[in-house]
């Protein structure tokens, strides 16, 4: 009979014989243990990383505050003429009316430019405030729990003042698409403050000189 024309055995046989070789008390070999498949792996990063995307944040909301304040400049003049005492000229004249010729205060000027203004300026300068938080909440400044209530209490302020604004200019019929801006920007920086200040921890403990 030719042996090469049977099924070649299995080494079943073989390792039977090794495990019994081996005795009763050797432990099996253990089996390498496999992550899940739908184990997810977090993604890490460096400290650079995360600096640089505040960096890139402080530096957005900056140029967006210098814009939003020179919109609004005119109110800033205004006011600071006011407070030193001098007199602040719009440059328009009154055409018709009992004050035709005259100069057009600034308050009066139509399309509620005086609102409109100071609306801007207060939303430029929370983005600044905005950027000074950004910038000191990754660093050990000690009064960074003030800074986020300052910051927070200015954001609902500025979007407020910003939504009053909206009302009134939509009362006359003027589309008012910066103030818009302002106040979806407002509330957003507003959340992101209000839920800053409850991560940072309370200082409860008052720091006194040893004796």
């Amino acid at each position: 009979m030719d042996v090469s024309k049977l099924p070649k055995l299995s080494n079943t046989q073989e390792q039977v014989r090794q495990e019994q070789a081996a005795g009763p008390d050797m432990p099996p070999e253990p089996k390498p243990v496999l992550p899940p498949a739908d184990s997810r792996v977090v993604p890490y990063q460096s400290r650079d990383a995360v600096t640089a995307g505040v960096g890139a944040e402080v530096w957005l909301s900056v140029i967006l505050g210098v814009i939003f304040i020179l919109i609004g400049k005119s109110f800033a003049a205004y006011s600071f003429a006011k407070l030193t005492g001098n007199p602040y000229h719009t440059g328009v004249n009154w055409v018709a009316g009992p004050n035709a010729g005259q100069e057009v205060a600034y308050p009066d000027l139509q399309g509620f430019v005086m609102l409109n203004d100071s609306a801007m300026l207060l939303f430029g300068l929370t983005l600044l405030l905005e950027a000074a938080v950004m910038g000191t909440i990754v660093t050990r400044f000690r009064y960074k729990r003030a800074l986020v209530m300052v910051a927070l209490v200015l954001a609902v302020a500025a979007t407020g003042f910003n939504l009053y604004a909206v009302m009134r200019l939509l009362s006359v019929n003027i589309t008012p698409l910066v103030s818009l801006l302002a106040v979806g920007f407002g509330g957003y920086i507003a959340v992101h403050q209000w839920r800053l200040l409850q991560s940072l921890p309370k200082q409860t403990e008052i720091d006194l000189p040893h004796t």
